[in-house]
């Protein structure tokens, strides 16, 4: 992950696992997932956090697309009227906190956690409720009260676009992400039986093997063998005996940062084509995002 300021305000961000999971068909196929984050896939983070609707707390600085907590998101330092400085974080794939607290924010609900963080819901899937979330705090100094308060503003003037988010289709800027499930396509691995997303930007899948599918915001480069990945370039790597993971770009992110795709494949016992099987699967991965 990305390591700059954001990671003050958003370390502490965290998203339950998804128990969206399907089982095999009985013929070795796995069923489509039902994804339960699909009202949030195509909403753009960057395009959240809105220069004219923070106007009046102050001056915002540069956006930063980035991956924390399992959500795709987007960081930006905002120079107080006061001259404080404060990261704001939108956080797009998040789940309500079990406890969390209902506020009210300009005559809308969201729901604030322990760590101050504020969750609109815009999806459903019993028993969770997720959606789009914001932070906010420079924590150096700020009292809980004090850092709840100041999401709570932030929130507050963002509200529009929190309750009608902008995509990445207005933005003109569209994210590989954008409307795509870690969980497609289906059959990734031999013998399917069952997919389950961990969360926003991953997906288990189950069969023969156990693939990983993961979609990242970083700002490091895929490291490894060169290997060519459709009409990408990426690495491989055998990470352990019984696990090739390959990585490749599929973009570059609002800030600077790549957006990543990785997918490890696990198989018990060992074998030898492990790495070109892994292979195989991300090219069918590359294909679904292009």
């Amino acid at each position: 992950m990305r390591r700059s300021a954001a990671l003050v305000v958003l370390a502490a961000l965290c998203l339950a696992g998804c128990d969206s999971e399907v089982t095999g068909t009985g013929n070795g196929v796995a069923a489509p997932v039902p994804d339960p984050f699909a009202p949030l896939r195509e909403i753009d983070p960057c395009k959240v956090i809105d220069e004219q609707a923070l106007a009046g707390l102050g001056t915002l600085g540069p956006r930063e697309a980035t991956t924390i907590g399992g959500g795709l998101g987007c960081t930006a330092a905002l120079t107080l009227t006061t001259g404080a400085r404060t990261v704001v974080g939108v956080n797009v794939g998040m789940a309500v906190p079990d406890g969390a607290r209902s506020v009210d924010l300009g005559g809308t609900q969201g729901f604030q956690d322990e760590y101050c963080n504020i969750v609109l819901p815009r999806a459903e899937a019993p028993p969770r409720r997720y959606g789009v979330q914001v932070s906010a705090g420079s924590g150096v100094g700020q009292t809980r009260a004090e850092a709840c308060a100041q999401t709570i503003s932030v929130a507050t003037a963002l509200r529009e676009r929190l309750t009608a988010p902008p995509t990445h289709a207005d933005s003109g800027a569209r994210s590989p992400f954008a409307g795509k499930d870690p969980c497609r396509p289906a059959g990734l691995v031999a013998n399917a039986r069952s997919s389950t997303h961990l969360n926003f930007t991953t997906c288990e899948h189950t069969g023969a093997d156990t693939m990983t599918v993961r979609f990242d915001i970083d700002s490091r480069a895929p490291q490894g063998k060169p290997v060519r990945i459709g009409d990408k370039e990426g690495t491989t790597g055998q990470t352990a005996p019984h696990a090739c993971t390959v990585e490749w770009t599929a973009g570059t992110a609002v800030g600077g940062a790549r957006y990543i795709v990785s997918v490890r494949l696990e198989a018990n016992p060992p074998r030898q084509d492990l790495c070109t099987d892994a292979v195989k699967a991300a090219a069918a991965v590359n294909g679904y995002l292009s």
